[in-house]
């Protein structure tokens, strides 16, 4: 959406993307409505969240007296964001451009809650892997401890080939 003001922040003209995003009616958008008034009747018509209002009308009044490009957000109350990019004229007006960023926030808080499953995921599988490991370990220590114990005690006993396999199940335990 696109709208200009002139000098005494009165409208110079706007498009039918910006009466539509805002929630205007066509009437109320003449040329010369001063853009305090435009604000005063978005709140009456309740076209920006409650909660979020006061944000609102702060950006709007310390984007009346700014001399240098900025951006600001309007929330509105059928839940769409926009951003408002204000660019100062040198002859004292103003352009404000405003884009739907609705679907971007929602994409990015999409993206932030897999973030937190996937973390989440990743530690129960870390928990997982870390029992895995200590339970698959203790057979193995039994088998090296039993291993040493029967070579000691009997490995004078056993034909070479017998000691040697003795040798090779504790090495492979270990």
């Amino acid at each position: 959406g696109f709208i200009m003001f002139d000098s005494e922040q009165r409208m110079v003209a706007c498009n039918t993307a910006y009466r539509e995003m805002i929630g205007f009616p066509a009437s109320l958008l003449k040329r010369g409505i001063k853009r305090a008034k435009l604000i005063e009747k978005a709140e009456t018509l309740g076209l920006f969240d409650k909660e979020r209002m006061e944000e609102c009308r702060e950006s709007y009044q310390a984007s009346v007296s700014e001399t240098a490009h900025h951006s600001f957000r309007y929330y509105m109350a059928t839940g769409r964001v926009y951003n408002v990019y204000f660019t100062p004229m040198s002859d004292g007006g103003s352009i404000l451009l405003i884009m739907d960023i609705t679907a971007e926030l929602e994409s990015q808080a999409s993206l932030a809650s897999y973030s937190q499953r996937l973390e989440r995921s990743n530690s129960e599988l870390q928990n997982f892997a870390y029992v895995a490991s200590h339970d698959l370990q203790e057979p193995l220590r039994k088998i090296e401890a039993f291993g040493d114990r029967l070579l000691t005690k009997h490995g004078e006993h056993l034909p070479e080939a017998g000691q040697h396999y003795l040798e090779r199940i504790n090495d492979a335990a270990v």
